[in-house]
């Protein structure tokens, strides 16, 4: 006898399953098995982000630093794509501008302009004002006299005035100033100039001195107007006076990068002869023409020969056989020459040669 499922009252198979709820329970598991793997995806994708936004907490302050770091170390180096050696050498060199060197350029014509025209004898170079531009100090004798300051802005010429009579300069070691020492015997007195709003200005008269009278028992050092011992005084003296300004002569332009233009040749006995071999070549005389070097003389650049004929042995002797008298040292005429051009000119002032060519 058949026998039927009791639940949907399909008849069962011989094992006793139905067929259709069976084929019914398959599709359930199927479907239970599905939506057990899609929750397990799920879960997994949800712990997958749980790690990922974990670690990304944890490690955010050190990405957070290490920005800031890459940021500062990039703001402290104004350089792309260079090393530090490259960064090193960018900040500490300090080359010298255009306008700089056009500077100097043209303190240095203006300063060789004016001791071309000056009558003074000799001249120092000296930055009172230790601005980079050293003024030019003029003066008539070497180691003394009243000294003349010029100064240059930039585009002209200044004339700041005088520093009265004085035995020596030194440069002042303290800042804006020139020092000057006046005396006599067993005195001794520095004082200080500086250049203020464009003049020349004692600010010291008396800055440190000293009075020795061995015959009166006097030995009185002073700095500022204090009495101080002669200790002090050396050691004060040292501080505040910079190196010994020396005065050279105008047509020493060394100072300036320029040499003399024909080396020996430059001392006055080689000009006398370049000259004199010029004048042989010009006249071709029948005996010798001379310098005479006592008669010579010298004011800055210019020197003035004085040139005599001295006739031969034989002219001489003919002129006394004829029952004439020879006469000695004929003068020829008076020569001047430019030892720094080497140009020669005439008791006119007419241009005759050059003996540097």
């Amino acid at each position: 006898m058949a026998k039927f499922c009791g639940k949907c009252g399909t008849p069962l198979n011989p094992d006793g399953t139905c067929e259709k709820c069976r084929s019914t329970y398959k599709s359930e598991v199927e479907n239970v098995k599905k939506r057990k793997s899609k929750t397990k995806i799920i879960i997994l994708v949800i712990l997958a982000v749980v790690i990922v936004s974990t670690v990304i907490i944890a490690v955010t302050p050190f990405v957070g630093i290490a920005a800031v770091f890459f940021y500062r170390q990039a703001k402290s180096h104004d350089c792309v794509d260079c090393d530090i050696s490259e960064q090193v050498q960018v900040e500490t060199t300090e080359p010298v501008t255009e306008s700089e060197a056009e500077t100097e350029d043209l303190w240095q014509q203006k300063y060789m302009d004016t001791l071309s025209e000056t009558d003074y004898e000799y001249y120092a170079l000296y930055d009172i004002d230790k601005n980079g531009t050293p003024e030019l100090l003029l003066n008539d004798y070497s180691g003394g006299f009243e000294c003349f300051v010029i100064g240059f802005d930039g585009n002209t010429l200044i004339t700041y005035g005088s520093i009265p009579n004085k035995y020596s300069l030194y440069g002042y070691s303290d800042g804006n100033g020139i020092i000057y020492s006046t005396g006599g015997t067993g005195i001794l007195c520095y004082s200080v100039y500086m250049l203020e709003n464009s003049s020349l200005t004692e600010v010291n008269s008396a800055l440190l001195s000293y009075c020795i009278d061995p015959y009166e028992g006097i030995e009185e050092y002073k700095y500022q107007g204090n009495s101080i011992t002669s200790t002090e005084y050396n050691k004060i003296e040292k501080e505040i006076t910079d190196n010994y300004i020396e005065f050279l002569d105008i047509n020493d332009l060394s100072p300036f990068g320029i040499t003399s233009q024909c080396g020996e040749e430059a001392s006055i006995e080689g000009l006398g002869e370049e000259l004199v071999s010029y004048l042989m070549q010009i006249y071709e005389p029948d005996g010798e023409y001379v310098v005479s070097y006592t008669e010579t003389t010298e004011k800055n650049n210019m020197i003035s020969f004085v040139v005599r004929y001295q006739m031969s042995d034989e002219i001489a002797k003919e002129i006394i056989s004829n029952g004439g008298i020879p006469s000695a040292n004929t003068l020829v005429g008076i020569y001047t020459v430019n030892s720094s051009t080497g140009d020669v000119y005439d008791e006119n002032n007419t241009y005759l040669c050059n003996l540097f060519n």
